[in-house]
């Protein structure tokens, strides 16, 4: 990931202008491919055998930045501040068995296996402040206020995983058989961001707003597929698929544009404030079991496929 952030101020004889900006951003990408492959391969174990691929991926990102701003009565104050997060993790895990002889005393035991988590925090913050007195008016001249704020974190999680076996490849167990791919995602995201602005001169317009958003998107596909496959077991035989998804997201808004000051002249300050937020989620999981055709001589068969997707989402605006 990278980030920078960075800040100005200029002034001239007449309105002073203080200028802030910060920015951070994040992004990480990881697309691994992790496989097993056995073809016209001959395998004879006394108690047990396990293929399997395994894989685990996790990215833990933070983006985050502040701009801060001060200037006299009558001056212009302006901060401007953005963090945005992006990451995703696209992974490939794979077994197959392809013309191939397993013979075990115990179990025989072929799997693949994802894990993969994303933790991600954007958070960003504007502040203005504008001092009473030191106007080239005596301290009646207005000034101007602008504090801007936006936080977004995009998440994305959309892994393959496969085991296949085919219509040569012979399985002989004294005990079990387990034929399985099994994938566990999760997505934590967090954004927030706050706009702030602070007249305490005698006539000035104050105006905050903040927005932050998160978007995350689970589309994984978990599949097992045995076809025609001749398959002797004394326990238990396994076809199964199963995935899990969960998605936990909080994104905050918050803008306050506070005037503390009185006119002299009559004349009154203006204050505005916005904050909003927002989050949008899918999970979207193809998770299949198949068992074609094939011989089969077990004591117990089990094809299965499970899938559970968890959404928890919570977003909100403050303005003051």
């Amino acid at each position: 990931g990278s980030s920078g952030s960075g800040g100005g101020q200029s002034s001239n004889s007449g309105t002073t202008l203080s200028l802030a900006a910060a920015g951070a951003g994040s992004g990480n990408d990881i697309t691994n491919t992790v496989s097993v492959d056995l073809t016209i391969a001959t395998l004879i174990a006394d108690d047990d055998i396990v293929v399997q691929a395994v894989e685990t991926a996790k990215i833990t990102a933070d983006a985050g930045g502040v701009a801060i701003t001060k200037t006299q009565s009558g001056g212009v104050a302006i901060s401007i501040g953005a963090a945005v997060a992006i990451n995703n993790i696209g992974d490939t895990v794979a077994v197959t068995i392809t013309d191939s002889d397993l013979t075990a005393g115990g179990d025989i035991t072929i799997a693949a296996r994802e894990a993969s988590t994303i933790d991600a925090l954007a958070l960003v913050g504007a502040f203005t402040l504008s001092s009473g007195g030191g106007g080239n008016d005596g301290g009646t001249s207005s000034g101007f206020e602008f504090s801007g704020a936006g936080a977004v974190t995009i998440n994305t999680i959309t892994n393959t995983v496969t085991v296949e076996l085919d219509a040569l490849s012979v399985l002989n167990a004294g005990n079990a058989v387990t034929m399985v791919a099994n994938d566990v995602s999760a997505i934590n995201a967090d954004a927030g961001a706050v706009a702030l602005g602070l007249a305490l001169d005698q006539s000035s317009a104050t105006i905050a707003a903040a927005a932050a958003a998160a978007v995350n998107r689970v589309e994984n596909t978990t599949t097992s597929t045995v076809i025609g496959t001749t398959i002797t077991s004394g326990g238990l035989t396994t076809v199964g698929a199963a995935s899990a998804a969960l998605v936990t997201v909080f994104a905050l808004g918050v803008a306050g544009a506070i005037s503390l000051g009185t006119s002299q002249s009559g004349g009154g300050g203006v204050s505005f404030a916005g904050a909003g937020s927002g989050a949008g989620n899918t999970i979207d999981n193809n998770t299949h079991a198949t068992l074609v055709g094939g011989t089969l001589n077990v004591a117990d068969l089990s094809v299965t496929s499970v899938d559970s997707a968890i959404i928890a989402a919570d977003a909100g605006g403050v303005a003051i």
